[in-house]
């Protein structure tokens, strides 16, 4: 998006915040959907609201911090890259050990 905004062409630049958009909505609607079910029905609702709030302040109060840190002051983006992409190695392995939410069917009582 960034290389799509420096060209200064109108168009570009709306493909490319089009392109961002739809990325963020696609992942806000898988964990819209998929949260609450990590609850009991008795705590879903708090558990799913205390769950992505506490991580959006900690990733939204944080990671600025530390991005100023590791940046510097040098002008060099290598060392956020880095921490990005920790953070987002951290949260897919997190995401990976997560239990599936699928109901198990129950197998068809056998007659004879």
């Amino acid at each position: 998006m960034i290389g799509l905004l420096a060209t200064g062409q109108p168009l570009l630049m709306f493909l490319g915040f089009l392109v961002t958009m739809i990325a963020f909505i696609t992942m806000f609607a898988v964990i819209a959907a998929y949260l609450p079910e990590l609850y009991e029905p008795r705590v879903r609702c708090t558990g799913a609201a205390v769950g992505y709030n506490l991580g959006g302040v900690l990733g939204g109060a944080l990671t600025p911090i530390v991005a100023t840190a590791v940046a510097q002051g040098d002008g060099t983006p290598w060392g956020v890259a880095a921490y990005l992409s920790c953070i987002a190695l951290l949260s897919l392995g997190c995401f990976a050990l997560l239990p599936e939410t699928r109901p198990v069917r129950e197998p068809a009582p056998a007659t004879g």
